[in-house]
């Protein structure tokens, strides 16, 4: 038997509703701060959960993360400079997203 009610997804907002300042925050907050990071979007609503789904999301990963600290650099999202998607850059020498990177 089916059920065709609407599932109860949790009352976690969804990855589509993080804002771009969100984003960022989650960009910045890992390399920097995870606990006040965890703590700050828990009180905007999102769970740790939601946090690292969304960070994988955007390309974050363990890695990226242990290259910022240990450069001191901050990831961001930016729009590459050939075709204008946006992507997760490592710093600010990193204009060019994967795909425009292997084409130059």
């Amino acid at each position: 038997m089916t059920d065709d009610s609407p599932s109860d997804s949790s009352d976690q907002p969804s990855a589509a509703t993080f804002t771009r300042e969100q984003d960022a925050r989650i960009l910045r907050g890992l390399v920097e701060d995870e606990a006040a990071l965890l703590k700050w979007m828990r009180e905007h609503g999102h769970s740790a959960r939601s946090v690292r789904a969304r960070a994988a999301l955007l390309g974050l990963t363990n890695q990226i993360v242990q290259q910022c600290r240990i450069n001191g650099t901050w990831p961001s999202m930016r729009e590459c400079l050939a075709c204008e998607q946006r992507f997760l850059s490592t710093g600010s020498q990193h204009r060019l997203c994967r795909r425009c990177r292997q084409l130059s």
